[in-house]
């Protein structure tokens, strides 16, 4: 049997969140890539801006930043983490966009790792399902 300790449960059992006051200051980056992989026609008519829902991009990119600042509302038990810069950048190849996040942390006690791994998953998620849902007029077209 093996001496399982949960950092999430407190001695009965119940969820609780880590204490990370005593941890010092540290500067964090988390990046976070994908590929939303699509028909070529697609790929087209994002780079043109040819959507009808509008700049498929555009609203990733805001999805992306606004998942970077609101991590901890999305994730249980997750810590808050004082953003100080989010990059989304795009490259759209001939059947695929690939999606690449950068977040940076100031300086906070409060940026403790666990939490800044959840960050991640948030950001290559949002950014992700915003251009499949941006281009779901398209795939119809094309079905």
């Amino acid at each position: 049997m093996s001496d399982l300790s949960f950092t999430h449960l407190d001695p009965l059992g119940r969820a609780r969140m880590v204490d990370v006051t005593p941890k010092e200051p540290t500067h964090r980056r988390a990046v976070a890539r994908c590929k939303v992989f699509m028909q070529p026609e697609t790929t087209t008519a994002i780079a043109n801006r040819e959507v009808k829902k509008g700049d498929v991009l555009a609203v990733a990119r805001v999805a992306g930043i606004q998942a970077a600042k609101r991590t901890a509302d999305m994730i249980p038990l997750c810590h808050p983490l004082l953003v100080g810069a989010v990059s989304v950048n795009f490259e759209i190849g001939a059947d695929f966009v690939a999606i690449e996040d950068h977040v940076d942390t100031v300086e906070d006690p409060r940026s403790y790792r666990v939490s800044f791994d959840k960050i991640s998953h948030v950001l290559g998620f949002a950014p992700r399902y915003r251009i499949e849902d941006g281009v779901n007029e398209v795939r119809a077209m094309l079905e």
